[in-house]
């Protein structure tokens, strides 16, 4: 008994022991539930068909032996070979129940897994982009600490103050545009709308933010009806996507914005002559926080989320989004837009 004790004990510390992390403990924990839920399920069957079969035979062979000696060892050879072949039974089906049941439960928890994954990625991301700003403040302000007073440009050191200050302000504003989205706290409302016009207003909008690149916005489009559309949600996705072209654009480029009618709706284009993504990096291009390996867009200061919003209040319009692209080529973002109003409206949880 005092083994037995033992022998779990260290069972228990093996399933629990901080060599494993916590999801590979969980399925083992599920598991063993599972297992457990299974033992009592095959013992309690097994142990009524042995004193079903023990008293059937007892009854069949009753008066079929020349002494009651004969009979009593042939009874009891019988019912102990059919308990030790329903014991091998047993043993099997649960070493197969305990593989079967560990891969269930692994595949059950691999979901949680994977979000909870996504949650610590997302908050070691976050914490990495809040963190270069508040490094440079800091350094700001520890060099002007020491700095004579009388050599001190005050002026200069506020400029550099506030432009670190509003990269924060626009990551914390995006992370929590993503976490009202998680929560399906971000309505999208639909009415009819220019969308022509709205595209032309994020051109004329971009202009100034380019100026500070060296880059060129142009606009052409026309001929495009009227659309049920989010208004300021689709400006927002807009604007991020034309913010990321002109970041991702040389000196002296052109950004270029086209906006045409189709049968579904309408397609929006956003072409650039920028560094293009890479074969590799293209399929995450709409991931949070994604780090493309050769893109200089975080030295420019992008939080890596305004494609991912994008990507969401494009599919809240049931439209899609796409990312055309190739190393070297420049890049081109193409949004299609369907003529008809959603049923309903549409909230984060609708759209992934």
């Amino acid at each position: 008994m005092a083994e037995a004790t033992r022998f779990w004990k260290r069972f228990a510390s093996w399933v629990t022991g901080s060599g494993r992390d916590q999801f590979s403990r969980a399925s083992l924990r599920l598991a063993a539930v599972y297992l457990g839920l299974t033992t009592v399920l095959v013992a309690a069957f097994s142990l009524v068909l042995y004193l079903s079969l023990a008293r059937n035979i007892e009854s069949n062979v009753e008066g079929d032996f020349e002494t009651e000696a004969a009979q009593a060892r042939f009874v009891t050879e019988t019912v102990d070979a059919i308990g030790y072949n329903i014991l091998l039974a047993d043993a099997g089906i649960l070493i197969v129940v305990s593989g079967l049941a560990y891969v269930l439960a692994h595949r059950t928890l691999r979901p949680v897994r994977g979000n909870f994954e996504a949650q610590q990625q997302f908050v070691s991301n976050a914490s990495h982009e809040l963190r270069t700003p508040l490094t440079i403040l800091r350094t700001e302000f520890e060099v002007a600490r020491r700095a004579d007073p009388a050599s001190l440009d005050i002026l200069d050191l506020l400029d550099r103050g506030l432009e670190e200050i509003g990269r924060m302000s626009r990551i914390v504003d995006d992370l929590l545009t993503l976490s009202r989205i998680d929560a399906d706290q971000e309505p999208l409302s639909f009415s009819e709308d220019d969308v022509a016009a709205l595209v032309e207003h994020v051109a004329e909008r971009m202009r100034t933010y380019a100026d500070g690149y060296g880059v060129q916005v142009s606009f052409t489009g026309g001929g495009v009806p009227t659309l049920p559309v989010d208004a300021d949600h689709l400006e927002r996705a807009l604007v991020n996507v034309v913010k990321n072209a002109i970041e991702h654009s040389p000196s002296g480029a052109t950004v270029r914005i086209d906006v045409v009618s189709d049968q579904r709706g309408a397609r929006i284009e956003v072409r650039d002559s920028g560094e293009g993504i890479s074969e590799e990096d293209l399929p995450h291009a709409f991931e949070r926080f994604y780090r493309a390996k050769a893109s200089t867009f975080r030295a420019r200061g992008g939080s890596g989320l305004g494609l991912s919003i994008a990507k969401w209040i494009v599919e809240g319009h049931r439209g899609t989004i796409r990312i055309d692209s190739a190393e070297g080529q420049g890049t081109t973002v193409v949004i299609a837009l369907p003529a008809t109003r959603p049923s309903r409206v549409l909230h984060a949880g609708a759209v992934r």
